[in-house]
């Protein structure tokens, strides 16, 4: 019996082993595609685009592939880069987005739950603009004026923080460094929880990460970034992550925190005179 099911087992993985030695050599030299340039191990696996994605970089290392392999490149078996500007016409150009449905690396930025779709994620070209429209009133012109004085409040906290740092010293060299990607960031989500909730999260009132929001956000790019390459892992380890995250994780530290004592106070304001 051990004997047999032992056998089974190397039937089975010589047969994963054939499936994908099959596949690599597809992709080597029959793939419709294959006499596009690239380095050569990105014509066999994605694993290569992976490392580069980890590094944080491939911004940069897309731009060297492209000045050594031309305007085209082939950075994994069925992946490519097109430099051409009048390609990003093409893709993302006005009365565009009804021809070119998007990948499945999206899966990994939303739930894995199809009774929950994404906007951001959705593939399906009909169902993702049945569900834009019902935000399109959001993000029309009339909507994003009403918006001003939300940017104004957070605009002005911002300015007075810079000055606060900027100091009274006229000397540039007595000024302090100032990290002004973060502070940027900080008034990005301030913002945002201005226009969510009519109040801010309070990111700009010292600079620092509340509740862990910007490491948490950090750390779901660079998972989907990844896991985007194999979507089919993401079912899996997403709730895998859940599990890990605990019961004390971002929204719950966001939902007791800030938002529900603020709408508490606000809905209580309403009712009484």
């Amino acid at each position: 019996m051990i004997s047999l099911l032992f056998q089974l087992l190397l039937a089975l993985l010589a047969l994963i082993i054939s499936y994908k030695v099959a596949i690599l050599l597809y992709n080597k030299f029959y793939y419709p595609l294959k006499n596009i340039p690239g380095p050569i191990v990105a014509r066999l696996t994605d694993l290569c685009y992976v490392s580069r994605i980890r590094k944080g970089h491939f911004e940069r290392d897309n731009i060297a592939l492209h000045r050594k392999y031309g305007s085209i490149v082939r950075y994994g078996p069925k992946g490519y880069s097109v430099e051409h500007p009048e390609a990003a016409q093409v893709i993302y150009g006005i009365g565009k987005a009804d021809k070119f449905a998007k990948s499945y690396f999206f899966r990994a930025f939303t739930t894995p739950n199809p009774e929950q779709p994404s906007v951001f994620a959705h593939e399906n070209i009909k169902e993702h603009a049945q569900l834009r429209r019902l935000y399109q009133s959001t993000h029309a012109m009339s909507a994003l004026i009403s918006y001003e004085g939300f940017f104004d409040e957070c605009s002005d906290i911002f300015d007075q923080r810079l000055r606060e740092m900027a100091g009274d010293s006229a000397s540039p060299a007595m000024s302090p460094l100032i990290d002004l990607g973060k502070w940027l960031q900080c008034y990005a989500f301030d913002v945002i929880s201005m226009i969510a909730y009519s109040k801010r999260l309070g990111f700009l009132d010292q600079g620092v990460d509340i509740a862990g929001v910007m490491e948490s956000l950090e750390g779901f790019l660079s998972y989907a970034s990844v896991i985007g390459v194999y979507p089919r892992l993401h079912p899996l380890l997403f709730h895998v992550r859940n599990c890990l995250a605990g019961k004390e994780f971002l929204y719950p530290c966001l939902l007791y925190r800030h938002i529900i004592p603020y709408t508490t106070i606000t809905y209580s304001s309403k009712y009484v005179s």
